[in-house]
């Protein structure tokens, strides 16, 4: 394989209102049906928690569950080979990217308890670590892909005005059906806050409202 052709195919790491400007005006001159849409990432100690998009890029997507891909430990952790696991979670968010026209990936970051800055820079170099390794599977092409801090997200969008929305969209495999603590509601719901917060202030960023957009 020729060194440009492995270029191309590696993620592309891009603004996060470039990132935004460049689906949302490409949505424009498309038809609903073939409108693209940004994929969530929270990456947690075990698990990749998601959330979809609606195509109008404004809010969650009405179909955008509590997907959480499973790993193992060192899957989210060190440095590792591509291995069984990493294959096998790739494949599983290669078809939720085709499934759902996904143009682009918002990766929180970074999305743990900041007061520490040995924490912070530890969670950082975990999610690009992550993101690094996912991008040397090969299955996503050029994709680009954005991190957004999650202290940039404006005001109006709070964990609290989110919690009861995005519980109402969640899919439980692994817990009962009784009520779920505050502490792991809000834990649950990291992915929804994070692209609803990055929305918002994309749609702000193109002068966009969501009355004046057509479903």
């Amino acid at each position: 394989m020729s060194i440009s052709k492995k270029i191309y195919r590696l993620m592309r790491h891009t603004n996060p209102l470039d990132l935004y400007k460049e689906v949302f005006y490409k949505n424009r001159l498309r038809k609903p049906v073939n409108r693209g849409r940004l994929l969530g990432l929270d990456i947690c100690d075990d698990h990749l928690a998601l959330a979809l998009s609606d195509t109008n890029l404004i809010f969650l997507s009405s179909s955008s569950k509590e997907w959480r891909l499973h790993g193992g430990a060192k899957l989210f952790g060190d440095l590792y080979r591509y291995d069984q696991d990493l294959k096998s979670l790739s494949a599983e968010v290669e078809a939720l990217v085709d499934q759902h026209k996904v143009e682009g990936l918002v990766v929180g970051y970074p999305f743990r308890n900041q007061q520490e800055k040995s924490d912070y820079v530890s969670e950082g170099l975990k999610t690009a670590r992550f993101i690094n390794n996912l991008s040397n599977s090969k299955k996503f092409g050029s994709m680009n892909f954005t991190y957004w801090d999650k202290t940039l997200t404006p005001k109006e969008i709070t964990i609290e005005n989110h919690v009861e929305l995005c519980m109402n969209r969640l899919v439980y495999d692994d817990f009962s059906l009784e009520p779920l603590e505050p502490l792991v509601q809000r834990q649950l719901c990291v992915p929804h806050l994070v692209l609803q917060g990055y929305l918002y202030t994309g749609m702000l960023s193109v002068g966009a409202t969501a009355k004046g957009l057509v479903p």
